[in-house]
């Protein structure tokens, strides 16, 4: 890939599918209530670090951290005023919405367990990533695209918490780990 493959073409391939994302969102004006609503639970979770910032809630406590900021004051003072004037406040049916995580692999990790947690996570990412690189072989090359794949997928949805992507998580971290040498050879 490094052969056939330049950064001025990485480049104009960014630069091409920002215009066509750009373009796609101005022709089809696509309803952004869902990210209007993230930015909402971003915003009630981060009050939430900020109470708590060096451990967090716990991931068991986060919950009840939610429903206890969302029922303490006004909903105005979390509330997101989109560009069309739709207000997303937490609401849903006239009853407050309390969610079971941030919709951010980042901000839920800040929240349950505090910049310590994040960090042991960092570590833990970094860590995957260079004995991915490290000990790359045919099978292991995916992992780099997972580890990628992962951290996007984390800026707006699921994140560790949720039982099945937990195990997803925990499969592919230790495939990492592995090294080449460790492997045993079955032989047919």
């Amino acid at each position: 890939i490094t052969r056939r493959f330049t950064w001025v073409w990485a480049f104009v391939i960014v630069i091409l599918a920002g215009c066509g994302f750009i373009a796609y969102v101005v022709i089809n004006n696509p309803y952004l209530g869902s990210f209007y609503d993230r930015i909402h639970i971003w915003k009630v979770a981060l009050a939430i670090w900020q109470d708590n910032p060096i451990v967090g809630v716990s991931v068991i406590g986060y919950r009840d951290a939610y429903r206890e900021l969302m029922t303490a004051g006004p909903l105005s003072r979390f509330a997101v005023v989109a560009p069309d004037g739709a207000v997303y406040q937490g609401m849903v049916n006239g009853s407050i919405e309390i969610t079971s995580h941030a919709h951010s692999l980042v901000l839920m990790i800040l929240s349950t367990t505090g910049i310590l947690g994040l960090g042991a996570f960092t570590w833990l990412l970094i860590t995957c990533f260079i004995q991915s690189i490290k000990n790359s072989s045919a099978w292991r090359s995916g992992l780099i695209p997972w580890l990628t794949a992962f951290l996007i997928i984390g800026i707006a949805g699921y994140n560790i918490f949720d039982a099945w992507y937990t195990t997803l998580f925990a499969f592919f971290s230790a495939l990492a780990g592995i090294h080449k040498n460790n492997i045993p050879m079955i032989s047919t």
